[in-house]
């Protein structure tokens, strides 16, 4: 079984606590590395684990985040653990405006494996758990992303940020702040009645748009687009849930303005 960070401060544990979310999550919390199993009854998992290599083998992928599930919602129910289970946006289809109760097409190992992973959650008899499917993240100190890595290094040591091919792309996206404030809310005294919530800021954006607003807020003519093209454009977007009690901080243009700072100061 694996391990999870158990917070000191609140009845709650993190898996992937290691990854980009999960320590931003954590980050200053006090709390200590234990196994799941040994975790009180009562406490609730945000489960954020997974193997996420989009770009690798879709069939070791799938697998691996099955039986990682399968285990972790097994050991939920054994030992009476609530679940936040962390799902993606790559569940729905490529199309607009993607909300919860539409058709799911997942279309690759990963997407499909957090898809069955739902199916699991849905099998817990005490229906204390909720499933989020979470939409691009971004935020300062991104480990994954070239796109948003290029950025940073753009911005911080003042190079010309050249856009790709796939520049066209449209996704909804949400700030790794805004991301780790609502998990927080979630976590805490929220009702989990095994509902299924879209975590986004409302408004999608192309990677040229999110390029165009950034350096535009940052007042740098750095942005090179001579050579974009438009022949991957593909679009994936969703429509932001109503978390009951949660009031976004930021909309998508003050995130990313928030974005530049954070990356400015560091």
């Amino acid at each position: 079984m694996i391990d999870v960070f158990l917070l000191d401060d609140s009845p709650v544990c993190v898996s992937g606590y290691r990854g980009y979310i999960g320590s931003k999550f954590i980050s200053q919390r006090p709390g200590r590395v234990v196994n799941l199993s040994n975790v009180p009854a009562g406490t609730t998992l945000l489960h954020l684990a997974a193997r996420a290599d989009l770009g690798a083998d879709s069939v070791s992928t799938l697998s691996a985040n099955i039986i990682l599930d399968a285990n972790v919602i097994e050991t939920v129910a054994k030992n009476g653990l609530k679940l936040v289970y962390s799902s993606t946006n790559n569940v729905y289809p490529l199309k607009l405006n993607c909300k919860v109760g539409d058709e799911a097409r997942p279309d690759g190992g990963y997407s499909l494996s957090k898809f069955i992973g739902e199916s699991m959650c849905a099998g817990l008899e005490s229906r204390e758990y909720t499933v989020i499917r979470i939409a691009d993240v971004f935020g300062a100190g991104q480990r994954h992303g070239n796109f948003f890595r290029a950025i940073e290094n753009s911005l911080k040591n003042g190079t010309v940020f050249n856009l790709s091919s796939k520049s066209f792309k449209v996704r909804s996206y949400i700030y790794i702040d805004e991301l780790c404030n609502i998990l927080d809310f979630i976590v805490g005294d929220f009702e989990h009645q095994g509902e299924i919530y879209n975590l986004c800021h409302k408004t999608p954006m192309s990677l040229s748009k999110l390029a165009e607003n950034i350096y535009i807020r940052d007042f740098k003519r750095l942005l090179n687009g001579d050579e974009v093209k438009a022949d991957l454009f593909d679009v994936r977007t969703m429509c932001q849930s109503k978390v009951s009690g949660y009031s976004y901080r930021f909309d998508m243009e003050e995130a990313l303005e928030h974005y530049v700072c954070s990356i400015k100061e560091d």
